[in-house]
């Protein structure tokens, strides 16, 4: 899967009723309207990630969105709401995080990791913005 997929409230409501049912997904929801800048949103994906370190720039936090070792479940899924909202004072910060999710986080799941990381294995990573 490893996307960005764009879905309406209802859709997304579907798709957690049906991933949830497999009950493997580590689910992370992240309401735009409540990040208004970069630190807010490295500081809230640190806690709900649960970064071992406080990811203080993007190169720690995309060094950790490739780890995620300590997160049992197979399937990942980001959710951003409210993403008019999100960092709207911040363009620039939005545009590499999406940036990044799109070249970097998701193909590094899909396949990279098989290469980069002794015994390292492919993980279902969603991203889901809400319409």
């Amino acid at each position: 899967m490893n996307k960005i997929e764009f879905v309406t409230e209802g859709e997304l409501e579907y798709i957690r009723k049906l991933k949830n049912e497999s009950g493997d997904i580590f689910e992370v929801e992240i309401d735009g309207a409540q990040i208004a800048n970069r630190q807010d949103y490295l500081s809230f994906m640190s806690k709900e990630l649960k970064f071992p370190i406080f990811s203080e720039g993007f190169d720690s936090y995309n060094d950790w969105m490739c780890d995620l070792e300590w997160i049992e479940q197979d399937c990942i899924m980001l959710i951003f709401k409210n993403v008019d909202q999100f960092l709207k004072r911040d363009y620039h910060a939005k545009e590499i995080i999406f940036s990044n999710l799109c070249i970097s986080i998701l193909p590094y799941w899909k396949a990279d990791v098989i290469k980069n990381c002794v015994g390292g294995a492919p993980r279902n990573f969603v991203v889901y913005i809400v319409i």
